[in-house]
């Protein structure tokens, strides 16, 4: 016992050095603890790292004294320095969490290599600026380690929120998805949603090394208790609540396939760079009807068997519904029940100008077993600088250019789109590329949806730590809504995945093939589905009631 006392009393003098360190000293150890937090995200997971990181964030941004009354301290200085560490450790964090971007600015390295730099840099800087707005509050609210816990917790619920929602949003590895595995835990996602869940991630990591930091006083009985009184309710209770219900969840038997419905899931892995060839789209093609052909005469279906082929987002990297031999093509591809789901451009003229002013889309399209395209979903949430220019007109007049190097942009489509009628399945809610990282984008307010569909490409980032992370943020968008989801990427990684997440057949990255599955159903609608974000916004209304009561209560007593 004694030498944990002194383990724990050494501990209080590390948040001591922290807090009292130096301002470049300061964004150090802030930007170190961000790019380690990082490593809590797929595919890595070393999620226990956060019980170190997240405590960091606090002691930089404390007063320095050992014993603080619980209010706000609006210290100009001390809020400075919130705002500095914070947008450190965004800066970190993200750098180390988005460092696979910089593949896309190499596809076509001749045009924008020279853009890596800015890009690598300007991004995460962006993205900082709300960890720093997040941090700032947190400084202001000074006090006892578990009362600035849940300042913390409520700062960065808030701004993870914000991330993903103005500005377009960018929802990327909100902290969250760092106790979204094993699997069990990920089911607590289908209660609280992500940021629900972001906000427990920071009770649960954050409490044990603050409240022991304090110091421990083995004459203090009573001092000692209520230490692990503390941890036991925001740390471990948590984890055995969530753990608990995503054994149970796991549990539960799930409804049986629809033995009607086969889906054929094709990863042809295209290299990016052939796309922007004309010459080898015609190769690319017919590569996709070949992996088909022969997943179509090797699967099993009956007569009353319905077929459904998948290929990527822009599988076909052309004008291919102006092309009468593509249909002809897929005509002579699919047998009779059987249906192609494909990612194409299309262009359609504006309305009221010239015939040559057309818009562009990035477009999902069913085709039926005449080649005749009976379904078209246009994307709706565009990659900012990878489909669009913002001020598009103005950027490219002066020789810039999105990475899709498509004159002009592509343009919106309706998000109501996306919610598509397949034969013999029925609803489906169709998500292209980082659609799916939006949990919004996955909910309906129309007919529930039988299945979830994310038609993605990925292979601008080569073999990095992108595509599983894409890979695992789609899989928590099933478990969010107790709906199956197909994932069809260029070169993967391309899974079917049920109502739970559990993942039924994959493809790795880089592989080529094709998943052949019957259709999975859904489960009941989860309370998320029903009730979205009002959970974790009633969590974040109790965490600032709470520090609000305990402040006011506090000054109550000692004026």
């Amino acid at each position: 016992m004694g030498a944990v006392v002194k383990l724990i009393n050494q501990l209080g003098l590390v948040r001591m050095t922290v807090s009292s360190a130096g301002r470049w000293r300061a964004a150090l150890i802030a930007v170190t603890a961000g790019a380690v937090s990082a490593l809590a995200f797929a595919p890595f997971f070393l999620t226990p790292l956060l019980l170190f990181t997240l405590p960091l964030l606090l002691w930089l941004t404390e007063a320095g004294e050992v014993e603080q009354s619980p209010g706000l301290e609006p210290d100009r200085n001390l809020i400075g320095r919130g705002a500095w560490c914070g947008w450190w450790f965004g800066f970190g964090i993200h750098t180390a969490g988005l460092y696979w971007i910089g593949n896309a600015f190499l596809v076509q390295a001749e045009a924008f290599a020279w853009l890596l730099p800015f890009a690598m840099v300007l991004l995460p800087a962006g993205l900082a600026l709300f960890h720093a707005v997040a941090l700032a509050v947190v400084a202001a609210v000074q006090g006892p380690p578990l009362f600035r816990v849940l300042a913390l917790a409520a700062a960065i619920g808030v701004s993870e929120w914000l991330r993903g929602t103005i500005f377009t949003g960018f929802p990327w590895n909100v902290l969250g998805y760092a106790l979204t595995q094993p699997i069990e835990l990920m089911q607590f996602v289908g209660v609280v949603g992500i940021y629900g869940l972001t906000v427990l991630t920071v009770l649960v990591f954050a409490t044990p090394l603050a409240v022991l930091a304090r110091g421990l006083d083995p004459a203090k009985r009573e001092t000692t208790r209520k230490a692990v009184v503390r941890i036991g309710l925001l740390t471990v209770l948590p984890l055995i609540v969530s753990w608990s219900y995503g054994a149970w969840a796991l549990s539960q038997t799930m409804p049986a396939n629809n033995e009607s419905v086969r889906l054929l899931i094709v990863q042809p892995s295209i290299n990016q760079k052939d796309k922007f060839d004309p010459q080898k789209w015609n190769r690319i093609f017919l590569d996709h009807v070949a992996l088909t052909r022969t997943a179509l005469a090797k699967g099993k279906s009956g007569s009353d068997t319905t077929r459904i082929v998948f290929w990527p987002e822009a599988a076909l990297p052309f004008l291919a519904l102006r092309e009468q031999s593509v249909s002809d093509r897929i005509a002579a591809m699919l047998p009779n029940q059987t249906f192609l789901v494909t990612g194409l451009l299309r262009a359609e003229q504006v309305k009221g100008k010239s015939p040559k002013s057309v818009e562009v889309f990035n477009s999902a399209v069913v085709y039926d077993a005449v080649g005749k395209a009976i379904s078209i979903y246009d994307k709706h949430h565009l990659v900012p600088f990878g489909e669009y220019l913002p001020f598009q007109e103005v950027l490219e007049a002066i020789g810039l250019e999105q990475l899709t190097r498509q004159r002009g942009g592509f343009s919106t489509g309706e998000v109501e789109g996306r919610h598509m009628s397949l034969p013999g399945l029925g609803q489906a809610l169709m998500m292209i590329c980082y659609e799916a990282i939006f949990p919004s984008y996955a909910t309906s307010d129309q007919v529930r949806p039988e299945l979830l569909i994310n038609l993605t490409n990925d292979a601008w980032f080569g073999d990095s730590s992108g595509p599983p992370q894409h890979f695992h943020q789609s899989r928590v968008r099933a478990v969010e809504q107790g709906i199956p989801l197909l994932r069809v990427a260029n070169n993967g990684i391309s899974g079917a995945i049920d109502a739970r997440g559990r993942i039924l057949r994959d493809i790795a990255l880089d592989g080529i093939g094709v998943i052949d599955i019957n259709l999975p159903r859904p489960i009941s609608p989860t309370i998320y589905s029903k009730i979205e974000n009002s959970l974790a916004a009633l969590m974040l209304v109790i965490l600032f009631g709470s520090i609000i009561i305990i402040g006011c209560k506090f000054r109550t007593l000692t004026d």
